[in-house]
């Protein structure tokens, strides 16, 4: 598996982006979508050789996210509201997410009816 790369970010305040590029080895992605790992400062950070990725994604309503894991092929990050959000943020649809609790909920049902999961 390869970590999700950041192919675009526009945040040119933040101390790891150089020329709309990122340069941290991960960034974190917030639970609304939100990169957390912004840093507004003058003097620059990270590694310019390095081009950024997602390390993290708590973003736990992202059709991305698989397990705090961005799945997506790749994403962009840009200004939204005077902070850094991820703009391939999509939530998913409801039909398709099955909670823990749910799966638990479904395993107990059977459980008493006497089936295996």
């Amino acid at each position: 598996m390869n970590m999700t790369s950041i192919s675009k970010c526009n945040m040119s305040t933040c101390a790891y982006n150089k020329e709309d590029s990122c340069h941290t080895l991960g960034i974190t992605i917030g639970p609304h979508g939100e990169c957390n790992t912004y840093v507004h400062a003058s003097s620059r950070g990270g590694f310019p050789k390095v081009k950024g990725g997602v390390g993290a994604c708590t973003a736990s309503s992202c059709k991305y996210n698989n397990q705090l894991e961005c799945q997506a092929p790749k994403i962009d990050v840009a200004i939204d509201d005077k902070h850094a959000d991820c703009q391939t943020f999509e939530v998913e649809s409801k039909q398709d997410v099955l909670t823990f609790k749910d799966e638990d909920n479904a395993y107990k049902s059977a459980e008493q009816r006497g089936q295996s999961m």
